[in-house]
């Protein structure tokens, strides 16, 4: 198994897709991947608001600090 950030951990356990949150953010699957799979890469302030506005519809509690 591919290692995975704390974001896409909690993707795969809360069966959300990374495709669905390219279409929710509008993000670039490059960028999408990016935040799922490589622990170095940090998202700038709007990707971050985008992903977590998105995530909220899953989970209401998930904030920014769950992940970065």
């Amino acid at each position: 198994m591919k290692p995975r950030t704390r974001l896409g951990k909690w993707m795969d356990d809360n069966g959300v897709h990374q495709n669905w949150l390219e279409k929710k953010t509008g993000l670039s699957p490059n960028t999408v991947s990016e935040l799922c799979n490589n622990k170095d890469y940090i998202p700038r302030t709007n990707t971050r608001s985008k992903v977590i506005r998105a995530l909220r519809e899953v989970d209401p509690g998930v904030s920014a600090g769950d992940f970065w």
